[in-house]
């Protein structure tokens, strides 16, 4: 079982993520099957359905679907 995800110190580790010059940072969430795209100036959630692709990332595109395939619910 995975530990239980604390939202405030997730947001706080994404903060420093990004204040310490990370240009993107992904919250995988694999219970609700989302990733969350945090970059400089923008949040943006993912789905079943959506493919993911950033300018930080040129080239690096996937299925969010196909990404949880195989991941046992949780």
């Amino acid at each position: 079982m995975l530990p239980a995800r604390s939202s405030g110190n997730i947001k706080r580790k994404i903060e420093l993520y990004l204040a310490y010059g990370s240009q993107l940072v992904l919250d995988v969430d694999p219970a609700k099957r989302t990733i969350t795209v945090h970059d400089a100036t923008s949040i943006r959630a993912l789905h079943d359905g959506d493919v993911f692709e950033h300018p930080a990332v040129p080239g690096l595109s996937f299925d969010v679907r196909a990404l949880f395939d195989g991941i046992r619910a949780i």
